[in-house]
Order: C-alpha cells, then sequence, then structure tokens
C-alpha cells in the first residue's frame, strides 16, 4: 500500500475472476505517470478468493443481476470476517479518493460499497465511472445526481483524460459530470498491474491487453460503439514493446486482447503481425477477429505464425437476410470464406450465434442449422449460443423507439437447444457453460444459501 497515494481504485463484484482488470490497470498507469499517486484493489478476485466452489461457479456468469444485487448481504452473512476485513481496509486506506469503475453486474455492489465508504468515512470523495455510467448517460432521462447518487462525481467514456482532469482540479470546482474526453492511444503508457491486497488469479501467467479502442461495426444489437466514439488503434510496435515487456519482467506467456475487434485497420494489423513474427516473440495471444471480405488471406497464415491461438468470432447468424438486419457487414459466404481460411492456417477459432433474434423466421433459423451442417467441417467450437436480448442504447432500440417485437422464450430456447444438437451431431464442439448463460439475467439469487432461484 502506497501511505502516500492519491486515489484508490476499486473492482467490484461480480466481474469475470479469473483475469486483472485491464481498465483500472490502464488508469494506473496512466495517472502515475502523471504524477497521481494511485493505489488498486481488486475486491471482486479478493472476495472470490475466499468464496466456496458453488458460489465461485455463479460468480462466472456474465449476467446475473440478482448475483451482484444479493452478493453483499451474501458475503456480510455468510463470510463476516473475511469481507469485514477488507472493508476496514479500505476505510483506513489513506487515499482521499475513491474511484469506481461500475459494469452493470457490479453496479449494486458498488452502490452499497459507495454508501458504506459515506458512511464510515465521509471525508472520502467518490468517483463512478465505467461502462455502466458510459451507457447510462445515453439514456434519455439520464441525471448523474440521481442515477449514481452516491458518487460525487461521474465519468462517462474513458477515463485516463477525465480522470485525470478531475483530480488535478478538484479542488476549484464544482463540476461532478465530465464526458467522453478521448485519449490518443499512443499517448498512454502499458497497463501497471500492481495491486494492493493481491490475491492468485486462475491464469496467473496471462494478461488482458489491448491494441485498439472502438469498433468500425454499428451491429444493430450491439452497445460497444456507444462506449468510445471512434476507433483508434496504438502503434504496432509499441503493442509488441509491450507483449515483450511483460514476458520479460513479469513472465507472461499468454494475452488476451480485450478490443472489439483486432483487424479494424488491415493495414496497421499486418504491420503487428509482422512485428511479432519478426520479433520471434514467445508470448500466445487470442482476441476477437471481425469476418471482413477484404482482408487479405495471406494474414490467416501470418496470425498463426505470430502466435495467435485462439480466435472468437461474432457470426450471430447463418442466414444472409438476418445477417443484413443485425449490420454485420458480411454475407454468410464471406463467414464460409473467412472460417475456411482460419482452418487452412491451422488457427484454432470459436463463434458465437444469437438465436431470436428480432424478424427471425423458422426459415431463417433453419438456413442458421444448415450453415452449421454444411461448414461443420472447418468449425472447431461454438463459442456462445444465447437468445436475443435488448440492450437499451442498442441501434435496433434507439432506431425503433424501443418497440422491438421478440419471439417468445420458450420458441427461443428450444431453438438454442436445436442449435447445441445440431453442432453435436456434427461434431463441432460446444462449451456447456456458455450455452444460455445470458438467462440467468431472470434468474434470482438466494442470499442465506448463496444459491441461484430459477424463475
Amino acid at each position: 500500500m502506497d501511505s502516500c497515494a492519491q486515489l484508490l481504485l476499486i473492482t467490484c463484484p461480480s466481474r469475470w475472476p479469473r483475469l486483472p482488470a485491464l481498465g483500472e490497470a490502464c488508469l494506473k498507469a496512466y495517472l502515475e505517470a502523471n504524477e497521481i499517486r494511485t493505489d488498486v484493489l481488486d475486491l471482486n478476485n479478493y472476495c472470490y478468493s475466499f468464496v466456496n466452489d458453488e458460489l465461485k461457479r455463479l460468480w462466472e456468469l456474465p449476467v446475473y443481476p440478482a448475483f451482484s444485487a444479493g452478493l453483499w448481504n451474501h458475503l456480510e452473512k455468510k463470510y463476516r470476517f473475511e469481507f469485514e476485513s477488507i472493508l476496514s481496509a479500505i476505510i483506513a486506506h489513506p487515499a482521499k479518493t475513491v474511484g469506481l469503475s461500475v459494469w452493470h453486474s457490479s453496479k449494486i455492489f458498488s452502490q452499497k460499497l459507495a454508501l458504506y465508504v459515506r458512511q464510515h468515512a465521509p471525508e472520502k470523495r467518490i468517483v463512478a465511472g465505467g461502462p455502466e455510467v458510459t451507457l447510462s448517460s445515453l439514456e434519455k432521462n439520464f441525471s448523474a445526481g440521481n442515477d449514481f447518487f452516491y458518487a460525487d462525481y461521474c465519468i462517462a467514456g474513458e477515463g485516463e483524460y477525465n480522470l485525470l482532469n478531475l483530480l488535478t482540479k478538484l479542488l476549484q470546482t464544482n463540476v461532478n459530470y465530465y464526458d467522453f474526453l478521448e485519449t490518443d492511444p499512443d499517448s498512454l503508457p502499458a497497463p501497471d498491474y500492481r495491486q494492493i491486497f493481491p490475491k492468485p488469479y486462475r491464469y496467473p501467467n496471462t494478461r488482458p491487453v489491448w491494441m485498439s479502442r472502438g469498433c468500425i461495426r454499428r451491429c444493430a444489437f450491439c452497445v460497444e460503439h456507444a462506449l468510445t466514439k471512434r476507433y483508434r488503434q496504438k502503434r504496432p510496435e509499441a503493442v509488441v514493446r509491450e507483449l515483450n515487456a511483460l514476458h520479460s519482467l513479469h513472465g507472461v506467456n499468454h494475452v488476451i486482447f480485450y478490443d472489439s475487434l483486432i483487424n479494424g485497420n488491415i493495414r496497421l494489423f499486418e504491420e503487428f503481425l509482422d512485428r511479432m513474427i519478426d520479433a520471434r516473440t514467445a508470448v500466445k495471444w487470442e482476441g476477437q477477429l471481425l469476418i471482413r471480405p477484404d482482408m487479405p488471406a495471406r494474414l490467416y497464415g501470418k496470425m498463426k505464425q505470430a502466435g495467435c491461438y485462439n480466435l472468437f468470432i461474432g457470426l450471430e447468424s447463418g442466414c444472409d437476410r438476418i445477417l443484413s438486419a443485425m449490420r454485420k457487414g458480411f454475407s454468410t459466404n464471406d463467414a464460409q470464406d473467412c472460417f475456411k481460411a482460419c482452418s487452412d492456417a491451422q488457427l484454432h477459432f470459436e463463434v458465437s450465434l444469437i438465436a431470436g433474434f428480432p424478424t427471425e423466421t423458422q426459415a431463417d433459423f433453419e438456413s442458421t442449422l444448415d450453415f452449421l451442417k454444411k461448414n461443420a467441417r472447418v468449425i472447431p467450437k461454438i463459442a456462445q449460443v444465447n437468445p436475443f436480448m435488448p440492450l437499451a442504447v442498442s441501434p435496433l432500440l434507439k432506431d425503433s423507439g424501443k418497440q422491438v417485437i421478440c419471439e417468445s422464450p420458450d420458441l427461443v430456447l428450444t431453438r438454442v437447444q436445436r442449435i447445441v444438437d445440431v453442432c453435436r451431431s456434427n461434431g463441432i464442439a460446444v462449451t456447456p457453460a456458455y450455452v444460455n448463460n445470458l438467462m440467468a439475467q431472470t434468474a434470482g439469487f438466494d442470499t442465506e444459501t448463496g444459491s441461484m432461484i430459477i424463475h
């Protein structure tokens, strides 16, 4: 712990616990480079480390609001000593400002922590930022003072410039809301993963990294475009230098690019691959690949040479009409070409699918099944199969005035199961934990027993 720390950044539950949070590591590095002493506490992983295995399983579900809402009370009841010990350490921390990166899955817990800090250390200022603040700020009736009443300050958009601006002017301004000051990627230092009270991660030799921010697409169901205003990418030499430093200084041998897509700028992406190959970098990597008909075939082989061991590809549908409605920017023929190129280059990849997208007919759905059967030889794995979930600031809901007609849940769940059955009968692997994993959105959580309640 830094006795001179000015800021304590806290990652609240519940978040994916297998790796450290990338956002907080980026903020720490940038702020310290600008002489703002910063500590990071991964409260998410700290609490995850002392709970039982069943609670750990629920913790890893990506969208489970009732779990986040009830987790604080459960920890107070069943893990009182461990939980109160770390809360006391937060109160005793010397920093006068506490920063919370708020996600949908951590919104309720973040609020309860902020209120706890207010009660026990009223002199501390609380800053709320992160995806939940950003997306909420785009809602028609957003009010920082109402939606995030527990925070003294709110930041929407990327945090680096905004947070530095806030902290350096904290005593000279009454402004409590900072909005969308975007960063120049090449002005940012490499993430700093140092923490206070650290606990081991499941993947100790893996780190999350980034080479770009934003997305070049505006998929109808997605809100990624709302988190940043435009697509920007780091210089490839800086990315390669960062990966080499992670390996030589910290023993990191795998990284996961958290970018929305790694091939948003094909010219820079190829330069990154060439530099990785030339440097013979020992770090293996994975990331999300966009299906692009304009991507040269040679890049697939280069990805393999450059250390790529896995790709996540958002297919979502095997029907051209639905792909067009989704605004995916590619056709089923483009997807087929991409998958074959990956297979020819011996690149492992996983795809995601959405069942029940608005206007999807039975014939459209059958087209998806036919696509999977036809391409089973080159598709190694289905990473996710989920029902369509409407998101408030997605283009689909904004364009339709939030009047979206969805298929009945029973029909959609039947389609999800048919996708799984077709994949398994045709030799395509399926990740069981990520089939219908978004359905926890409607499940309850028993704070007494720590178990899921299915409605």
